[in-house]
């Protein structure tokens, strides 16, 4: 690609054409390691240990394949209607901020199309939203114009086990030659958002950073990642990159099959 970027991302994905995905990151081996020996009847501790106490950078979910391909051209039939991702966090105008380049994002599922940041976050209260706790928000959150024009990624967010409700639920595109400089999104060491690819160029690369590892990313995978980990994006591409993130409240028996089950499938 001919794509020009600041150094920051250089030195971070100077090793993507050496890498190998064969490869197990030593975040997964020192968790097998050190997995605890649990009694089918506690099943939940084992769970809560995979998703909160393992420390593992991501977790890819043992799912039945979806038609992807129909996702994603509903995300680019809407694509135009995406904003500016984290629009206060960076100046895109500004040759000299080397913060993110051709981020966006757009809503299905939260307070509004234009409005994907957390609900305390100062996007959300510039977009004039003010709530004493999450859970005014979550009584906020819905099904916005953008779910009305993509029916089929809907039946398939809402076709994934264990869910018991939605927060927020986001197409997130990055531009040709885009990239998200390192960031963590939370402090604590657990799994916690679902990111779903509905397409992943050749040569786009998303990395954990404190894992020196490579998310290994497939059009329709969908893997629980622990972005409490930094990480950054590179789209050393020519096409937009499309991935969903669904944040949402989540248990049951389903569930907790999906993680034991995914679990066994680490190696």
């Amino acid at each position: 690609m001919t794509h020009t970027y600041p150094n920051v991302i250089n030195e971070i994905f100077k090793d993507r054409h050496s890498y190998s995905f064969d490869t197990v990151p030593s975040t997964f081996v020192d968790a097998m390691a050190n997995e605890p020996d649990v009694p089918e009847e506690r099943r939940f501790k084992k769970v809560k240990w995979i998703t909160h106490e393992s420390g593992i950078p991501w977790l890819v979910l043992d799912l039945p394949e979806f038609d992807w391909k129909a996702c994603y051209d509903e995300a680019m039939a809407v694509y135009d209607e995406a904003i500016q991702h984290r629009k206060n966090d960076y100046d895109e105008s500004n040759p000299d901020d080397y913060g993110h380049r051709g981020w966006r994002s757009l809503t299905l599922h939260g307070l509004g199309k234009h409005v994907s940041q957390h609900w305390d976050s100062k996007d959300v209260i510039e977009a004039g939203f003010f709530f004493e706790n999450e859970q005014q928000a979550r009584e906020a959150y819905h099904w916005t114009e953008i779910a009305d024009k993509c029916p089929k990624t809907v039946e398939m967010i809402k076709s994934i086990p264990g869910y018991q409700a939605y927060d927020r639920v986001r197409y997130m595109y990055l531009e040709p030659g885009g990239y998200i400089t390192p960031h963590n999104d939370y402090s604590h060491n657990k799994l916690g958002p679902l990111n779903i690819s509905l397409n992943n160029p050749e040569h786009c690369y998303f990395k954990m950073i404190d894992d020196n590892a490579y998310v290994p990313w497939k059009p329709g995978k969908m893997i629980k990642m622990n972005v409490g980990h930094q990480h950054a994006v590179m789209n050393d591409t020519d096409e937009v990159r499309v991935h969903m993130i669904v944040h949402g409240q989540y248990g049951g028996r389903g569930y907790e099959d999906i993680i034991l089950k995914s679990w066994k499938n680490v190696d």
